[in-house]
């Protein structure tokens, strides 16, 4: 069975701080991302795996997909300096008179910490201590998939935490449910 470790980080992290919106909305994209397309060198596509791409010592900007039986995922991951920033945007089936729901999400991964947090109202995100603990997130960097990266000029603000997100702290959290 393969796993499908990304989406379903990912949408963890969205149940998890409670960021989904309940209708079909596009939700703009936040002003850091319109600033970083400033240069690119494409290479084709490839099948490796987020502890691979980290380890190249390259700043890159990869695309990804992942589609099955109930969702559609579609992140673009961004590495350099041993960070790492995923937006996602999450297309959920449901039984609703719109047939769909839609959830985006951002993650940032810096200094054994993992921030992530959607853009809805509620301006909360969550906030988890990376450690033996819970080292399922070593095996999720180890899952191969398939790539579409390219060299870029990385833009350090897109590593920052937002300032206007409050972030609870899950750490305990997830570490009791290893146990």
């Amino acid at each position: 069975m393969k796993k499908i470790f990304i989406p379903i980080f990912i949408l963890l992290a969205m149940f998890l701080s409670g960021c989904t919106n309940n209708k079909k909305v596009q939700t703009p994209a936040p002003k850091v991302q319109q600033q970083l397309e400033v240069k690119e060198t494409k290479t084709a596509p490839e099948k490796t795996n987020i502890e691979t791409l980290l380890n190249s010592n390259k700043s890159l900007k990869c695309k990804f997909s992942e589609v099955d039986k109930t969702n559609n995922t579609e992140s673009v991951l961004y590495i350099s300096n041993k960070k790492i920033r995923i937006n996602g945007k999450t297309e959920i089936k449901t039984d609703t008179a719109s047939g769909t729901e839609i959830a985006e999400i951002s993650v940032v991964i810096l200094d054994n910490e993992m921030y992530s947090w959607g853009y809805d109202k509620t301006k909360t995100g969550m906030k988890i201590k990376l450690n033996s603990e819970n080292s399922n997130f070593n095996e999720v960097l180890k899952e191969e998939g398939q790539y579409d990266c390219s060299d870029w000029t990385a833009d350090e603000k897109l590593f920052e935490i937002p300032k206007d997100i409050k972030f609870q702290d899950l750490t305990d959290v997830m570490n009791g449910v290893k146990k």
